[in-house]
């Protein structure tokens, strides 16, 4: 009887460490995104993208209007 007690033990104590590295692998790739996101939102690149983006849009619609025309 001990033994199965001591197999359950080890278990329910393997079980609740790997979860708690779990969410502290979870947290850690929420903030490294975050920082990502920070840092990509800040550069030259992304910028460029967002006007490109809207030149884009523009041109899509003057192409639509031409179409229907």
């Amino acid at each position: 009887m001990l033994f199965v007690l001591v197999a359950i033990c080890a278990v329910v104590t393997t079980f609740t460490v790997s979860r708690y590295y779990l969410s502290k692998t979870r947290l850690v790739e929420t903030e490294i995104e975050k920082v990502i996101a920070r840092k990509f939102s800040t550069s030259e690149r992304a910028l460029e993208l967002g006007k490109l983006k809207e030149e884009n849009a523009v041109m899509r619609n003057l192409l639509l209007d031409l179409v229907e025309n």
